[in-house]
């Protein structure tokens, strides 16, 4: 479809390297994913530590997923992706999401947060039990 309707204005990469998805997770000017669903895409904390505002549908795990860098949006219903890229259309816009990704993304999925919650996971489950 995008040969059709796109044909001089897209790219689609296939078997990336994980050594050169840094270097192009910094070219992007924003992380889209098209899913309607997910379970919890590493991608998009790839593009959210990368600094990039989010574009993605409006579940509850994406949603989260994306906090403060994103404007999910019930993409199953037509025209729903691109209306999240008209709006990130806007520079300062996606300026002020790219800041707030990067803090999302230390504040909530970092490794010492996450062992911090499953730490204290397992530390309450020990002290129901006495």
């Amino acid at each position: 479809m995008a040969k059709t309707v796109l044909p001089d204005s897209h790219l689609i990469l296939e078997a990336v390297d994980r050594t050169r998805l840094a270097r192009l997770y910094q070219a992007a000017d924003i992380f889209s994913i098209a899913s309607i669903h997910e379970m919890m895409p590493i991608a998009l904390l790839e593009g959210l530590s990368s600094g990039l505002p989010v574009s993605c549908n409006d579940t509850p795990t994406l949603r989260w997923m994306a906090g403060p860098a994103g404007h999910p949006e019930d993409i199953s219903r037509p025209g729903g992706l691109v209306r999240q890229w008209l709006r990130l259309l806007d520079r300062d816009l996606r300026n002020d999401l790219s800041r707030k990704a990067r803090t999302h993304v230390e504040n909530t999925f970092s490794e010492s947060v996450v062992l911090g919650q499953i730490t204290a996971m397992y530390r309450a489950v020990l002290e129901a039990r006495s």
